[in-house]
Parts: C-alpha cells; sequence; structure tokens
C-alpha cells in the first residue's frame, strides 16, 4: 500500500556528538535523525513469517541519519573517497552496518531481511518485507525536508 507522509510518530532530532583526541583537542560533530514508524502490509508480515519462520504484529520503525556541516549549518557533510574523489554514500543498517550503499550521503537503519552472513540486504524482488520498507524511504526524505524547513523558520524568526 501506499506509504503515508504524515504520522503522528513520525520525528526529528540533531545529536552532538564530541569526540577528544589523546592531545585533548575536540571536534563536535552534528547528525541529524528523522524516523518514519509504520504498520508493514500483511503480504510483508506474511513474507516475514516465511523467512524468519516467526510471526510479526504491531508497528515498524525506519530510520535517516545525516551528518551536517558546521554550526547550526543544514549543509549535508558529502563523504568522498580520498583515493578517486568519488562520492561515497550512507550505509544501510539493520542494527549493524551492512554492505549496502546509498547513493547519496544518507544513512539507513531499519528491520531489513539480510542474507545469512547479515552484509546483504534480501532481494527486493523475492521478499516483500525488504519492499515494503523501501517504500517507506520517500517518508525519511519527507521529514528531512520537514526538518530543514522548521529550522530554516525558526532561524529567520
Amino acid at each position: 500500500g501506499a506509504a503515508s507522509f504524515a504520522t503522528a510518530a513520525d520525528r526529528s532530532e540533531v545529536v552532538s556528538v564530541q569526540i577528544t583526541d589523546r592531545s585533548g583537542h575536540s571536534i563536535t560533530h552534528r547528525w541529524l535523525f528523522v524516523s518514519h514508524k509504520y504498520t508493514p502490509s500483511s503480504q510483508a508480515t506474511n513474507s516475514y513469517k516465511t523467512h524468519t519462520k516467526r510471526s510479526h504484529s504491531g508497528q515498524e520503525e525506519v530510520c535517516a541519519f545525516i551528518k551536517l556541516g558546521g554550526e547550526g549549518g543544514l549543509t549535508p557533510i558529502l563523504r568522498v573517497n580520498a583515493r578517486t574523489g568519488a562520492a561515497l554514500g550512507g550505509i544501510v543498517h539493520s542494527v549493524l552496518p551492512t554492505k549496502l550503499r546509498m547513493p547519496m550521503p544518507l544513512n539507513i537503519q531499519g528491520p531489513w531481511l539480510l542474507s545469512v552472513d547479515r552484509q546483504e540486504v534480501q532481494d527486493l524482488g523475492d521478499n516483500l518485507w525488504n519492499k515494503d520498507l523501501v517504500e517507506r524511504l520517500p517518508c525519511l526524505i519527507v521529514n528531512i525536508f520537514r526538518w530543514a524547513a522548521s529550522e530554516r523558520l525558526a532561524t529567520k524568526q
């Protein structure tokens, strides 16, 4: 089914992490986290049961996180491969990182069904659970834009 782009359970938060090296030099990294809660489709829950041999009920949550630039900056940090100069995408996580890269600097955390070695996401053509999860990703993008718009409005007041 079509994903709802507005739920009361969706949220966003900026988290600052300060790292101090052995010489006492500190640097602060800022990350934007957005989340979207949803109820998986009946086809997805059937697929989940087929693949895991467990039933599923209730809601799930998919999250995205992206590193922000500078103090108060809304500009995402684009990571670049030092050797080739190519842009590095974000990583798909299912608690731990997988080998799967995003085509943009956006990291995704979700309840993916993974390969046996936990490095790959099971094929979307064979797995309606993962397909249902992918269909929620536009909700995360919308929530990032909502956050950015609210930040812009807040700084203009």
